[in-house]
């Protein structure tokens, strides 16, 4: 009988969270207490009653965050009706602020801050579940559980972009002056990992079904990022978990530049810290890059100087992307993406290949900071809209 395989078990579920710091009742970093929006946009990717976006006349701090992989989002604490905040907003110095004084779009737009590398992320995220997703997926309350001990909770919310589908993905993107002097990512289209597809001892991939995972496999070992080891004396027993990896999909700045790169990983597993790959320009910059064992390629889509782009007004970004088609046995991808990059109307990139993990699941948009360096990193964005291009 083949061994079985097990995350941490969670005994709980928490099915809602706590801000990380309490609201005040006034002051410049109070949250008011979010209102319905009066005229939501009815579609699917959108949850009702979500937070106003015109209705505080003021800038405030956001000092909430969520768990998207493993929290049940409250609606009253939504975003724009498809956003939640992750991260750490609530620590010194790193910040979101919604502020229906600088508008784009005659939208309240964002400013992200991170004054030095010592957390990784604040960002809004589109993927996330409610009760009410959970609810028309026929989940229980054991099955809600099971899925958070996986950490794929989210994988029944809204957001996805799908194998072999075309998004098209808008926004406002604000550069600040002192961005030149900085670097880290501030947009990313990022993967969902098949954490119930492991790699064994004797190096065979295999897949199991996630109730019989959780059920049957739970009792013997636990896993440490990518790692698996043995309950009964924590020790390491050869198992490898598809913990996921790099984006598909990245904006990031580094140099004095701002650029665009998309990755491959034809690996069915991956582990975040093998085969890692970087490129960036001015001098580190090919077309494309590939690993030693040649599971992942990166690719560097566009880059320009941030002294050529526009500082300290708005940009208004498209970026269309046809993302590419993987076998559903996990042997390979399919077929070739593609990805055009507008900015202000004008095309920067038009690029074709391969793009993508191979995961059961798609990929999902974030925007914020990510991986800052010592000199921390700050941006403005807003209004973010996607739409699927049949």
């Amino acid at each position: 009988m083949k061994k079985k395989l097990i995350f941490a078990v969670f005994t709980s579920i928490t099915l809602t969270v706590f801000c990380c710091s309490k609201d005040s009742d006034s002051g410049p970093n109070a949250t008011p207490d979010p209102e319905p929006d009066p005229d939501p946009v009815p579609t699917s990717e959108y949850r009702i009653p979500c937070v106003d976006p015109l209705k505080s006349s003021s800038p405030y701090k956001i000092t909430y965050d969520y768990w998207a992989q493993g929290d049940i989002i409250p609606t009253d604490k939504i975003i724009d009706c498809h956003m939640i905040p992750i991260g750490s907003p609530n620590a010194p110095g790193f910040e979101i602020w919604r502020d229906p004084q600088m508008l784009y779009n005659g939208k309240p737009s964002y400013r992200f801050k991170m004054i030095d590398q010592s957390k990784t992320r604040v960002e809004l995220q589109t993927l996330f579940v409610t009760q009410q997703d959970l609810d028309e997926a026929g989940l229980t309350n054991q099955d809600i559980e099971d899925h958070v001990a996986t950490k794929s909770l989210y994988h029944f919310g809204k957001g996805e972009a799908k194998k072999g589908e075309t998004w098209r993905y808008e926004y406002g993107l604000y550069l600040p002056e002192g961005l030149k002097d900085m670097t880290g990512i501030i947009t990313q289209w990022h993967g969902m990992p098949d954490r119930t597809t492991v790699v064994t001892p004797e190096k065979d991939t295999i897949y199991v079904p996630h109730k019989e995972f959780v059920d049957d496999y739970l009792s013997v070992m636990y896993f440490n990022g990518a790692i698996g080891y043995n309950k009964s004396d924590d020790t390491v027993n050869g198992y490898i978990l598809d913990a996921g990896g790099n984006p598909p999909m990245a904006l990031r700045v580094k140099n004095g530049y701002l650029y665009l790169i998309c990755r491959l990983d034809r690996a069915r597993v991956t582990n975040d810290r093998d085969e890692r790959i970087h490129i960036y320009p001015p001098n580190n910059f090919p077309e494309s890059a590939t690993s030693q064992e040649g599971n992942k390629t990166v690719y560097g889509i566009w880059s320009q100087p941030l002294s050529e782009l526009p500082i300290e007004q708005w940009i208004d970004m498209k970026i269309d992307v046809k993302w590419s088609k993987f076998a559903e046995d996990g042997s390979g991808v399919l077929d070739e993406g593609f990805v055009k990059l507008y900015m202000n109307d004008e095309l920067k990139a038009n690029w074709t290949g391969y793009i993508g993990n191979n995961d059961e699941h798609g990929t999902y948009f974030k925007y914020g900071l990510y991986v800052p360096g010592p000199n921390g990193l700050e941006v403005r964005v807003g209004d973010f809209r996607q739409t699927k291009i049949e």
